[in-house]
C-alpha cells in the first residue's frame, strides 16, 4: 500500500508538471495607467495675495513610464518661499500625457506657474455689486444649466480678457465673472485631489422685496458628505461679501 501511495504521488506529480509544461505561460497582465490630467490652478497663498505679492516659477519634473510626477525641481524661483511651494504642489498631482512627454529633454518636463497680483497692474478686482456686501444667500432654483462640471468649465469664460483677482480661499480654484442678459454672473470652480474640476458654483446677486440676495446654485461631483460640506462653506459668502 505504502509504495502504491508513492506511486501515485509521483504520478500525479509528473501529470501536473507536463500540463503546467504544455500550457502556455500566462502574459502579465498589463500596466494599467490612470488617465493623463492637467495641472490645476494653484492655491494662490492667502497672505501672498493680500501682500500684492506675485511672481513666476519655473520647474523641472520627473515622471514614470505611465507620465505620473515623480520630482520637482525648481529652476527659478519666484523670490517667495509659499509662491514656490505652492506651484510645487499644483504640478505634482499631473499625469502627463503620452503626448507632452515626447517633450521631455533628459527626462525632465519644464513646467512653469505665474502668480499675477495687483502689483502689475493686470489684475481687476472683483466687480461684485456694491448693493451685496451683506446680502442672503439661498440656493438658486434655476439648476446649472451643464450636464457636467467638466463642461460648465469649458462653456464658461471671462467676459473682458483681464485676469480677474479671485477671492480667497486656499483652496485650487478657478473664478469667473461674466455678463448675461440677466444681469451679472460669478462662477466658482473647485479642483479635487485629482487636480480636476469637481465643483461648479454660480452665484447670481439680485434685489427681491426683502433686500439683497444671492442666489447659489451648485454642481458637484465628489462624495456627499463632501459636497454637503462645500455648500454650507460656499452659502456663507466671501471674505468681501459675507453672508448676512
Amino acid at each position: 500500500m505504502y509504495f502504491l501511495s508513492r506511486w501515485l504521488l509521483l504520478a500525479a506529480t509528473f501529470t501536473s508538471a507536463c500540463f503546467a509544461a504544455d500550457t502556455p505561460l500566462q502574459p502579465a497582465s498589463a500596466l494599467v495607467c490612470p488617465a493623463p490630467t492637467r495641472a490645476a490652478p494653484p492655491v494662490y497663498p492667502s497672505n501672498e495675495l493680500r501682500a500684492g505679492r506675485g511672481g513666476k516659477v519655473v520647474m523641472q519634473a520627473t515622471f514614470d513610464e505611465c507620465g505620473r510626477v515623480l520630482e520637482v525641481f525648481v529652476t527659478q524661483k519666484s523670490g517667495s518661499k509659499p509662491l514656490d511651494n505652492a506651484a510645487v504642489a499644483s504640478i505634482k498631482p499631473v499625469v502627463f500625457s503620452e503626448e507632452a512627454r515626447t517633450h521631455a529633454v533628459d527626462g525632465k518636463l519644464e513646467q512653469s506657474v505665474t502668480f499675477t497680483a495687483d502689483v502689475d497692474g493686470r489684475v481687476k478686482k472683483v466687480d461684485w455689486p456694491k448693493t451685496h456686501k451683506n446680502p442672503r444667500y439661498v440656493l438658486d432654483d434655476e439648476a446649472i444649466p451643464y450636464a457636467t462640471v467638466a463642461i460648465a468649465f469649458d462653456s464658461i469664460k471671462e467676459s473682458e480678457p483681464d485676469v480677474f483677482r479671485p477671492p480667497v480661499i486656499d483652496f485650487r480654484h478657478r473664478w469667473v465673472q461674466v455678463d448675461t442678459p440677466q444681469g451679472r454672473e460669478f462662477w466658482l470652480f473647485l479642483y479635487s485631489k485629482a487636480n480636476v474640476a469637481a465643483v461648479a458654483a454660480r452665484y447670481r446677486p439680485v434685489m427681491e422685496p426683502d433686500g439683497a440676495v444671492v442666489r447659489l446654485a451648485i454642481q458637484c461631483e465628489l462624495e456627499k458628505p463632501q459636497c454637503e460640506a462645500i455648500q454650507d462653506m460656499l452659502l456663507k459668502g466671501f471674505a468681501f461679501a459675507k453672508a448676512k
